[in-house]
């Protein structure tokens, strides 16, 4: 029981690590995230997208469809950290 635990939790960080490699890259080529979901804060001048153990924010400058290298700031990481990129 202890061993399909330890690779159920394994498999699952992987698959955490590839998507997230993956929304990472797309996002340096100046293209949305594909496995992340968009989240408002309302106010409209920052768009969030949230992954699996993974998050991405963009302050907008002046409309949400601009494209994201017009953005005035990048930032992705952990849910708990990130990183100006």
């Amino acid at each position: 029981m202890k061993k399909k635990l330890t690779i159920i939790f394994c498999s699952a960080v992987l698959l955490c690590m590839i998507l997230g490699a993956v929304d990472y890259s797309r996002i340096k080529n100046n293209k949305l995230p594909l496995f992340m979901f968009r989240v408002s804060d309302g106010r409209g001048d920052k768009d969030s997208h949230i992954g699996l153990g993974y998050r991405f924010e963009r302050t907008i400058k002046i409309a949400v469809n601009e494209p994201i290298n017009n953005s005035s700031k990048l930032k992705f990481g952990l849910w708990f950290y990130m990183w100006q990129i």
